[in-house]
């Protein structure tokens, strides 16, 4: 199953998308691709940690990361306990 929220994103968004994910049943792993969220001003690093601080709370199987600014998801994962070797930047 794959699930799309790629146009116009924002930390709460995703936050929502990551819990939502946590909570559905699946046979396999989940895998979250994130990407860089724009039109976040003066608030793009913040916004993007805070992502990293919801992957560690929600626990995907694996992280893939794509895009600028996308370091600080990684940065706020790593932060808060998910372990770095479950994240793929490219």
């Amino acid at each position: 199953t794959l699930v799309m929220d790629n146009y116009n994103s924002n930390p709460p968004a995703v936050e929502f998308a990551l819990e939502t994910l946590a909570d559905v049943p699946v046979e396999g792993k989940r895998i979250v691709v994130l990407g860089t969220m724009r039109e976040l001003g003066e608030e793009s690093a913040s916004g993007h940690r805070a992502v990293g601080r919801a992957v560690a709370r929600f626990k995907p199987d694996r992280v893939v990361l794509i895009g600028p600014d996308t370091d600080k998801i990684a940065e706020g994962a790593i932060a808060r306990g998910y372990p770095s070797e479950k994240i793929t930047t490219a």
